[in-house]
């Protein structure tokens, strides 16, 4: 809540997409898809849309190079 209070929220999901970005571009898909899930949660926990589009795009990517979709 303290995030969210300060505003913080939409800044830790952009922090946590990066890192899942990082992750992906690696291969380690479900390193990426840990980040990308808590960047889901952050986003949709604060209503940003965007945040929780990108998130979905890049969790339906990862599960699609882990074989799981």
């Amino acid at each position: 809540s303290l995030d969210k209070t300060l505003g913080l929220s939409k800044k830790i999901a952009m922090d946590l997409m990066g890192i899942g970005n990082i992750l992906f571009k690696q291969g380690m898909f479900e390193d990426a898809l840990k980040y990308y899930n808590r960047a889901f949660s952050t986003s949709e926990g604060v209503g940003n849309k965007k945040g929780v589009k990108d998130a979905t795009e890049m969790i339906d990517k990862c599960l699609q190079n882990l074989g799981k979709r």
